[in-house]
């Protein structure tokens, strides 16, 4: 699983579609769709439901956004630690 799969997902959930999460990301919509694709291969199952009003999260794309959160909040208070450290 990839940080930027999680971020894709995340974005996905907060905007409502991927149309919606890659106009504020500034990405692709092809390359929201593959890493959403790729996570639902690692898990096994939608995350995701397209549907007219837009882009629902399914049971497991709830839970694994809202394990996500933290994890990447984690990553990023690491990496702002390591290049304090990096300049002291």
């Amino acid at each position: 699983m990839e940080f930027a799969d999680l971020e894709a997902l995340i974005a996905v959930s907060e905007a409502g579609s991927v149309a919606g999460a890659a106009d504020r990301a500034g990405l692709a919509r092809s390359g929201l769709v593959r890493a959403i694709e790729r996570l639902e291969a690692e898990v096994g199952g939608p995350l995701v439901v397209t549907e007219p009003a837009g882009t629902r999260m399914t049971r497991i794309g709830q839970g694994l956004v809202a394990d996500a959160r933290p994890l990447l909040r984690a990553r990023d208070r690491w990496r702002g630690r390591l290049s304090e450290s990096s300049e002291a």
